[in-house]
């Protein structure tokens, strides 16, 4: 099984009730296993934000049923509130926080390490090493959780959810409802219960931690100690194999974090020297150092790099300078080479610069708002979604990337500050968190326009469905959610509805929103070109009249269109007829 695989498999051998999460890079697989299940007792849904999809799993509980909120690393930051209030007024059925983590940022707009989440909430944090240590701690998760009243994180990084290793099958459970209800009561105690909550915490876990000990284990009798948790003890294993000094050192790998004192100090007293190697932040690093006085390697010393992937080329350099006592050398670069274009990348070829997919009805919006920028003096936010390749050439229109939803607030912001503020943002980001700018413009009497770019699907994490498009998880048609009537219900006057891939549409669309003056929202409305059915032939270039101007490969960047001693368009093309409209010589055609 894989990672995410053994993951789901441990949830239903747990009876959990619901999953529910949003999608993105590296948790899109864990709802999609749970999917093919099959089972019709279990509810799984993608929620418009984290936030909702934790509110939704905490409901869950306090109904007595087990859940399991999925969720990106970002998307823990927009679930923080809830979390919060889940650790102060306590869960009845288990709750697990399932949380990806994404070092180096493949899929990312930010690298952050979500166990930090664990001390500032005081709870532990479990973290896999193996598949079936996933379908493990997945379970002992939810027993603990229920035990003492808490939600649990698990924490894994990108490269375990596509790891494969032997699980073994435990048998599925029906959900099924707590019997006690003995902590109800301590749901509802806004004013008498805050600081008793943050004291129980406390109080907790040392012994939620003892319960979970058996997910700590030594392995070596070496004088030279490594500390290692989570994906990372792969490496270590890799690395100490490729050198063959596995009879040099000891390991301590920690499956649960922050690790109890004892265990580290007891390991501690079998080596001369540590060197710590995690995923993330130097948090287990932070611990150790606080319980030992004998000499700590790795990224507070300047020894591992903070940032990005930690690669096992680099661990086995780092490791034999440990053992060979190098210790004045820095082991690791710590700063990362960062990436250079080598060429051109879309979804289905993941090997250089980015650049949207032959015929994203993004390329026809991108390139229409780079025209009108010419002539308006604008301030343009978009988020981390396909909007966010407008940033690079050719197109550069774009001012400021800001979180997921924040662009419609960023917007209005700007207008305050005497600028024309643009908020682009895609169908899912509105649906996420893009809402509440909206009505925040609107109450204000912001002057602000909104761009939404309706491509009908979550396209960048994989076209799962959002509330615009009247679709569950399962594929069963529900209501939809269209924006321009939500947009009018919340105020707004000014609405119009654009296709992208009509050029002169498009730019008339965008230069009246933005010379308005009233708040306006522009929808430009095109389905994504990777849905299923999505083919509208394949456009030809007339070498007669093609005046090798380049227009049309230099403006819009299509991936189909390239210039090999003549303009040519390969099998990518699906005759969206975006490069037609901007070749002077009508050269291009079906």
């Amino acid at each position: 099984m894989s990672g995410a695989e053994a993951m789901v498999r441990g949830a239903l051998e747990s009876g959990v009730r619901i999953l529910s999460g949003y999608p993105g890079y590296p948790i899109t697989g864990i709802m999609e296993n749970a999917k093919k299940a099959g089972l019709d007792d279990l509810h799984i849904e993608w929620a418009p934000n984290e936030k909702v999809a934790l509110e939704t799993v905490l409901g869950t509980s306090v109904a007595g049923f087990r859940g399991m909120a999925v969720m990106k690393q970002v998307g823990l930051n927009v679930a923080a509130d809830p979390l919060m209030s889940a650790v102060t007024w306590g869960v009845r059925g288990g709750v697990v926080i399932v949380a990806g983590d994404d070092p180096g940022c493949d899929g990312s707009p930010v690298e952050q390490d979500s166990r930090c989440y664990g001390y500032l909430a005081n709870i532990p944090v479990m973290e896999p090493g193996t598949p079936e240590e996933g379908r493990q701690m997945v379970r002992a998760a939810f027993t603990v959780s229920e035990k003492f009243g808490l939600p649990i994180i698990l924490r894994f990084s990108k490269e375990y959810i596509a790891m494969r290793g032997e699980v073994e099958k435990g048998d599925i459970s029906q959900a099924h409802e707590m019997l006690s209800k003995d902590r109800l009561a301590t749901f509802c105690g806004v004013w008498t219960e805050p600081v008793r909550g943050h004291y129980l915490r406390h109080e907790k876990m040392e012994s939620i931690l003892a319960d979970l000990s058996r997910f700590n284990t030594q392995e070596g009798n070496g004088g030279l100690g490594i500390v290692t948790s989570g994906y990372a003890v792969n490496l270590v294993d890799s690395a100490l194999n490729r050198l063959g000094a596995k009879e040099k050192v000891s390991v301590l790998k920690l499956g649960v974090i922050p690790a109890q004192d004892r265990i580290i100090e007891a390991f501690l007293m079998r080596v001369n020297q540590i060197l710590v190697v995690e995923v993330g932040e130097p948090l287990l690093e932070q611990q150790v150092r606080g319980v030992s006085t004998k000499p700590i390697f790795g990224k507070m010393s300047g020894h591992i790099s903070y940032v990005g992937q930690i690669q096992v080329d680099d661990l086995v350099k780092v490791i034999d300078k440990f053992i060979k006592g190098l210790h004045s050398e820095k082991w690791m670069p710590v700063t990362p080479t960062f990436r250079k274009i080598v060429g051109p990348r879309f979804f289905g070829d993941m090997k250089g610069d980015p650049v949207m997919c032959p015929g994203c009805p993004g390329i026809g919006l991108q390139y229409s708002l780079k025209k009108i920028r010419e002539k308006n003096d604008l301030l343009v936010f978009c988020d981390n979604g396909c909007v966010a390749f407008g940033g690079l050439p050719p197109y550069e229109t774009l001012n400021y990337a800001i979180s997921m939803g924040g662009t419609t607030g960023a917007a209005h912001g700007a207008w305050v500050g005497r600028k024309k503020g643009v908020a682009l943002i895609g169908d899912s980001a509105f649906m996420h968190s893009g809402i509440g700018g909206l009505l925040n413009m609107v109450n204000n009497n912001s002057k602000a326009t909104i761009i939404v770019f309706d491509n009908l699907s979550t396209a960048m994490t994989g076209r799962q469905p959002n509330p615009a498009m009247g679709m569950t998880i399962r594929g069963q048609k529900t209501k939809r959610i269209w924006i321009e009537d939500l947009c009018k219900a919340c105020g707004v006057k000014e609405v119009a509805v654009v296709d992208p891939y009509d050029l002169q549409e498009c730019q008339r669309g965008i230069e009246k929103a933005v010379t308005s003056e009233e708040i306006s929202v522009m929808i430009a409305r095109r389905e994504c070109a990777l849905l299923p059915g999505i083919n509208y032939g394949r456009a030809k270039v007339n070498p007669q009249k093609c005046n090798l101007c380049m227009d049309c490969v230099k403006e819009i960047k299509c991936p189909a269109l390239s210039f090999k001693e003549r303009i040519e368009i390969d099998e990518k093309c699906i005759g969206c007829m975006i490069c037609a409209q901007v070749c002077p010589e009508g050269a291009i055609r079906l």
